[in-house]
């Protein structure tokens, strides 16, 4: 990567897609998981991938977690080793990133649900703001969707332990062994009759596979570079696709009856399987490869990739509403799915806009030179 200072375009476009394909997933689970039938197969499970946008969420938070860490090795910060004062001005640089939109987000969604009757007691709002909304005993989700980013924290708990070694080559080393790690975990967790995982999914380790294939990715941009063959873009293409669908019908509750024996190991290496093929898209779209870097770096899906964190805040409650609605008067129909996700995008983008503008962008705009106040740039020594 020529220069890891700049903002990369086609992570914003896959951005983008990771949030549209959460937005269309639970717009077809609130709809009732409406089928499209040619013959015995339904198209609509062909899309079904698009479920995963959380995974290549985090896939993409590897990634570019590691990239920073890594500028700030070569501009000479504290990155290359680790000190208790270095990792909590890494935390708190995540804080500034994630907690004011989420905090906005968690108020409105508490007084519209206090407003609307529910029992929302004050101290699950507390645990929001304190990000102890995955730990505090009795505390409940605002929205279900926010357990990702209980997630995502407990990652940034984590990175600068696997990133700040003082030799670079140990990096590489022990962002595998947290993935291997999450891949024994995955095995050991116990599944009931049909498949389903029967301890909760809503922390790191059953996730960490994903990151550590984005940090894979990051430690190669930052180090030997991407190898030639990811510029043959079908080749990539087609790689790619083909672990990620394999990897979705692996993780099916089909596949775990057909396969017997061999059903909690698919189970359990589905997810991962797919993480590697969505990995593998992003690879393309960076080395160039045609058709790739042309789908992610279109201006309209670059675009919703900005307002992505915004939009994935808000959408659960407005997506459950308006999809139960529309199911009572359409059934579980492909017109009540398709007409919920256009719902959704209807309301969810003006909100989101405003909160990426006056929330997001002014605080991030502080911190930034808060921190060039507080480090200002070394004078360059006078030749002799």
């Amino acid at each position: 990567m020529k220069n890891p200072d700049t903002r990369i375009a086609v992570l914003d476009g896959w951005r983008g897609c990771a949030v549209l394909g959460v937005l269309w997933w639970h717009a077809w689970i609130d709809t009732g998981n409406p089928a499209l039938q040619l013959g015995q197969l339904n198209l609509q499970r062909l899309l079904a991938p698009l479920g995963n946008g959380v995974d290549l969420f985090f896939i993409l938070s590897g990634l570019c977690i590691t990239l920073a860490l890594g500028r700030e090795t070569r501009n000479g910060g504290e990155a290359h080793r680790f000190t208790p004062a270095a990792w909590l001005r890494f935390i708190g640089r995540r804080w500034v990133r994630l907690s004011p939109a989420f905090i906005a987000v968690s108020l409105v969604t508490y007084l519209t649900l206090r407003f609307a009757g529910e029992a929302v007691a004050p101290i699950q709002l507390v645990s929001h703001a304190t990000w102890l909304f995955g730990v505090w005993p009795g505390a409940w989700a605002l929205a279900s969707t926010f357990w990702s980013l209980q997630v995502e924290w407990e990652f940034y708990l984590l990175a600068p332990l696997l990133l700040w070694w003082p030799s670079a080559r140990w990096r590489a080393p022990a962002v595998l062994g947290f993935l291997l790690a999450g891949l024994v975990y995955r095995a050991l967790l116990p599944l009931d009759g049909e498949g389903v995982a029967l301890a909760t999914n809503v922390h790191l380790p059953p996730h960490a596979p994903g990151f550590a294939l984005g940090m894979l990715l990051g430690l190669a941009l930052l180090g030997p570079g991407l190898p030639g063959w990811t510029r043959r873009g079908w080749v990539v293409l087609s790689l790619g696709l083909g672990l990620v669908y394999a990897g979705r019908g692996a993780s099916s509750t089909e596949a775990y009856h057909l396969l017997g024996a061999f059903g909690p190991t698919a189970k359990a290496l589905g997810l991962p399987i797919m993480s590697l093929g969505f990995t593998i898209l992003i690879v393309g779209s960076l080395a160039g490869a045609g058709p790739l870097h042309a789908f992610a770096n279109q201006a309209w899906l670059r675009r919703v990739g900005s307002l992505s964190y915004a939009l994935y805040l808000w959408h659960w409650w407005p997506s459950l509403w308006i999809g139960h609605a529309l199911r009572a008067h359409l059934g579980a129909s492909l017109a009540a799915h398709y007409l919920t996700l256009a719902g959704v995008l209807a309301v969810c983008l003006p909100l989101a806009w405003p909160t990426l503008r006056w929330v997001e962008t002014p605080v991030l705009a502080w911190a930034r030179r808060k921190t060039k106040n507080l480090n200002p740039p070394r004078p360059t020594p006078a030749p002799r």
